[in-house]
């Protein structure tokens, strides 16, 4: 294609030139009729001469051009092509990704994310071993932000001072664990140390729940006792306001309240609160 538009331009040229001659035609006064090239001693050479490689030069341009065009062109059509091949092979793009707030602990057993306070009290009292995993993420129940784990829920308090505004609920006390007190003539004696009572509910602590209860988080984890210990399936078992206390071969287990309180209160979670 490049040789025939040059082919064009010169024959344009050699006519121009051939034309420009006031004289009948000639080979000496136009030059070569073969080539349209002037001949030496022509009195229009010169200017002839330069309206040729004018002509020449605009070619080479027009051709860097049209070359440039038709680079342009390939690669319109090439880029899909490569794109697909690319694509077939297993290459994709970077595609944005969701990530969750800076902070955030992800739980994939569940599926459910635990931040903020309740992340930060999560971790500065024992983890999922004494909470469980989480098994809602942060919602409102009864004007409060609460969150349900295995064990326990969550309670947010910003009404309180900052050490309790993250606090257990007494799910004890709403699945109707309390015990009535124990008769007076039952108490133990204030220098018996193998045994604790509180007034406040009316039982005692003893061997082997007051160890595990003054080591793992006292009343800020359990709260106060509902029962006096007994036996529920073969094994050796307490409730308190904020948990059920199981001792099982020796080893003390927390019972699943949370995950049944939620089971039996909530069908599904309302959607989470504003963020704080």
């Amino acid at each position: 294609m490049t040789r025939i538009l040059m082919h064009r331009r010169l024959a344009f040229s050699s006519g121009s030139l051939r034309h420009s001659c006031r004289e009948p035609v000639s080979s000496k006064a136009c030059g070569d009729r073969r080539t349209g090239l002037p001949q030496p001693g022509a009195g229009n050479a010169k200017a002839a001469s330069g309206r040729l490689w004018r002509a020449i030069a605009a070619d080479k341009a027009g051709i860097r051009m049209g070359s440039a065009v038709s680079l342009l062109r390939c690669t319109s059509c090439i880029l899909p092509s490569v794109l697909f091949l690319l694509t077939a092979a297993g290459c994709r793009a970077a595609l944005p990704v969701a990530r969750p707030p800076r902070g955030t602990l992800c739980f994939p057993v569940t599926g459910h994310n635990v931040q903020g306070v309740f992340g930060a009290y999560l971790q500065a009292h024992g983890g999922v071993e004494s909470f469980g995993y989480p098994t809602t993420e942060e919602f409102i129940q009864q004007g409060v932000v609460v969150q349900y784990f295995d064990k326990v829920r969550m309670e947010y308090h910003p009404e309180h001072p900052p050490r309790y505004r993250v606090q257990l609920g007494l799910l004890g006390e709403v699945l109707g664990r309390r015990e009535p007190p124990i008769p007076s003539s039952s108490v133990p004696l204030i220098f018996d140390r193998s045994h604790r009572y509180y007034p406040q509910t009316g039982h005692t602590l003893a061997q082997p729940f007051l160890a595990y209860y003054d080591s793992d988080g006292g009343l800020d984890r359990f709260g106060y006792p509902l029962s006096e210990p007994y036996r529920f399936q073969g094994n050796l078992t307490q409730d308190f306001q904020r948990a059920r206390l199981i001792s099982r071969d020796g080893e003390m287990e927390i019972a699943d309240w949370g995950r049944m309180f939620l089971s039996r209160s909530l069908t599904r979670p309302p959607p989470p609160p504003p963020s704080r």
